[in-house]
C-alpha cells in the first residue's frame, strides 16, 4: 500500500527503508514497535484486566507462542513476568480514627 502510493516497487521501499534505518529491515522495525506497544500495555494498570493473549493480538501478534518467544527475546522477561512485576496499585484503605471519649 505504501509502495503503491509512492509509485515504487515493494522491494525498492524495503531497500530504501533499510538504508535509512542503518540496516534494520522494515519487518524488524514493525516487530520492534509491536513488542514495545505490548510492553507498554502489559505494564499499564488500566489494562491489567486483559489476558496476555488479547494484548498480543491487539499488538498484531495473534499466536501466543510466537508472541511469548519474541517478547522474551526483546525484553528479557516473559510477558507473564512483566505483567506481574507491575501489579495494579491497591486502593488505599481509610484509616480508622479512634472515637473521642465522652
Amino acid at each position: 500500500m505504501v509502495a503503491a502510493a509512492h509509485h515504487v516497487s515493494l522491494s525498492h521501499l524495503h531497500r530504501v527503508f533499510t538504508e535509512h534505518m542503518d540496516g534494520e529491515t522494515l519487518a524488524s522495525f514493525i516487530r520492534r514497535q509491536r513488542l514495545a506497544k505490548a510492553h507498554r500495555d502489559l505494564t499499564d494498570p488500566t489494562l491489567m484486566h486483559l489476558p496476555i493473549h488479547a494484548i498480543a493480538a491487539r499488538c498484531g501478534i495473534p499466536r501466543a507462542p510466537e508472541f511469548a518467544r519474541a517478547f522474551k527475546a526483546a525484553h528479557g522477561l516473559s510477558p507473564a513476568s512483566t505483567a506481574t512485576r507491575h501489579p495494579p496499585p491497591r486502593p488505599r484503605r481509610a484509616r480508622r480514627r479512634p472515637l473521642p471519649e465522652a
